[in-house]
């Protein structure tokens, strides 16, 4: 596979990491190949050593001409292939990892993704603050024990994620003030990037996502033997008490009957025959009406 085929491919998988990607905590731990999470953690850590260029230069081309709603499944992605690489490089678990310089390189340009998925200027990117949030939390481990530059980086993440919040806060109490919030149109990117095909697409990948991470609910432990022996014994238990209960009460009904039977005497009197007469002749009257 040369350059041009490796950069094809990896267009297609940035384009379809909505539906491979959809948790911060990935999946890249299952072995398994044929997993289609994993195909953009394994595709990439396959041809890194070789065409490691033109993947950085596929993946910052596509984040540049994406909308900043749509950017931040690239960054996770960017940043799980980070924490895989730093795991790689540490070979002794008792030291601090000792990664490559291709992999401090891509730490280094982390700053710039993050920046990306939270533009300045672009009010609706807001809406991404949880999940950079989670991000940050997710670059602080990942990076324990780096060096000085990589510090650094981190700290200018930091730094991105405070304004960012200190905007949305003073646009929160802005509007609890004043019941209404004043956007500047000519510094915001918001009428420009923001169209109804974009919020539908963000629908969708939301969506996917929930669908996706409900699909690991729905494996059930196997029942213990002994539970079932156990609950059918208490069944028929059960069952055998409910018959004799109802075979007493059938009893108890017959001999009540009885007894009311023979306090009732024999015969019909005059006076029931009165009263059968004169029920008969209303139940005619009422057929031939």
């Amino acid at each position: 596979m040369d350059s041009l085929e490796v950069r094809l491919q990896f267009i297609q998988i940035l384009k379809n990491l909505s539906k491979t990607l959809y948790t911060i905590t990935p999946s890249y731990q299952t072995q398994s190949t044929n997993n289609k999470y994993d195909e953009p953690i394994i595709f990439f850590l396959k041809n890194q050593s070789q065409y490691y260029e033109d993947l950085e230069q596929c993946l910052f081309d596509i984040i540049n001409k994406m909308n900043p709603l749509d950017r931040i499944n690239i960054v996770v992605y960017y940043l799980i292939l980070m924490e895989i690489l730093v795991s790689n490089s540490n070979s002794n678990t008792y030291t601090l990892p000792n990664i490559t310089n291709q992999v401090k390189e891509m730490f280094l340009k982390f700053s710039k993704l993050y920046r990306m998925i939270l533009p300045k200027d672009d009010i609706v990117s807001l809406s991404n603050l949880p999940i950079a949030k989670e991000l940050y939390d997710r670059l602080q481990e990942v990076t324990q024990g780096l060096d000085t530059d990589i510090q650094n980086m981190v700290h200018e993440c930091h730094t991105i994620l405070l304004e960012r919040l200190s905007i949305r806060d003073d646009m929160y109490k802005k509007y609890e003030q004043d019941g209404l919030v004043t956007i500047d149109t000519q510094n915001s990117q918001t009428t420009e990037d923001v169209g109804v095909q974009t919020v539908l697409h963000r629908m969708e990948n939301d969506r996917e996502r929930h669908k996706r991470s409900k699909e690991q609910q729905w494996v059930e432990a196997r029942i213990d033997r002994n539970v079932l022996e156990t609950s059918s014994s208490n069944l028929a238990t059960t069952s055998s008490n409910s018959t004799s209960s109802s075979t007493d009460k059938n009893a108890a009904d017959e001999t009540e009957f009885d007894k009311v039977w023979a306090n009732a005497g024999s015969g019909v009197n005059q006076v029931q025959l009165v009263a059968m007469s004169q029920l008969s002749t209303i139940a005619t009257e009422s057929l031939e009406g």
